[in-house]
């Protein structure tokens, strides 16, 4: 009779081109959620100077707003960005993968940041929507055939509007922040999607609690919940609750 037990396969980790800078591991998939003046731009720039070691200046900024910005135009001036747009289109991704793809260093990492683009983004059911799914469910391992190397593209999503964010983004979100202000209405929406991210009961009132604990103190303090480790944190910094093994 054959062996039904799953075993663990031995193969070479290096493989995954895996890199971690505490609290993250990349690659990933980062998605700042707040209204207007909640402080995502401030927080996707020190998302970008936090992650400097990872992506040593490999960033790509697409974003309509950017030159209403102060924040982002900043990294600009200050040369952080690599390359940077106002539109977003499939075209334009494919190319920047292209670029990716040709990078000889087989180290290289580069982020991509996406900053309120979902008016931008193809119309549900149509061909270039699916190859956008396509990509963010395939973005670890390169993105949808392109060429780019294993573990090479972690992405940052930036929006004011989580419902709007497609089914396939939100599946594969590693890292979720919620910035500003929410009505009790919004944190049971979230707490009922995400309870047992902040704690054992997984109950909307423990993530209702959770999320104010992560707000103390300053009113740009915000609630990350870590959806690969199943824990919650304030800001990037201190763990509010880490599920137990």
């Amino acid at each position: 009779m054959s062996d039904l037990k799953i075993q663990v396969i031995d193969i070479d980790e290096s493989k995954f081109n895996r890199a971690e800078l505490k609290p993250f591991v990349f690659p990933s998939l980062t998605i700042l959620n707040g209204t207007v003046a909640s402080g995502k731009s401030t927080v996707c720039s020190n998302f970008i100077r936090i992650t400097e070691p990872i992506f040593d200046g490999n960033v790509i900024l697409i974003s309509p707003t950017i030159k209403n910005d102060p924040i982002l135009l900043k990294l600009i001036d200050d040369e952080i960005i690599l390359e940077y747009y106002e539109e977003y289109s499939n075209s334009l991704l494919q190319n920047i993968l292209k670029i990716i793809s040709e990078d000889p260093d087989e180290k290289s990492k580069y982020l991509i940041v996406f900053d309120d683009i979902l008016s931008q983004l193809p119309k549900t059911n149509t061909r270039d929507a699916r190859w956008f799914d396509s990509f963010i469910s395939t973005y670890r391992h390169g993105g949808n055939m392109s060429g780019a190397r294993e573990g090479s593209i972690s992405l940052l999503f930036s929006t004011q509007y989580y419902n709007e964010l497609t089914p396939t983004l939100k599946l594969n979100c590693s890292y979720l922040c919620l910035l500003g202000k929410y009505s009790i209405k919004r944190l049971t929406y979230f707490g009922e999607l995400f309870g047992v991210f902040t704690s054992e009961s997984g109950s909307i009132e423990d993530f209702i609690r959770v999320y104010n604990e992560a707000k103390e103190g300053n009113v740009y303090n915000f609630l990350m919940l870590d959806l690969r480790k199943i824990r919650a944190l304030r800001n990037f910094e201190q763990i509010l609750y880490e599920r137990k093994n």
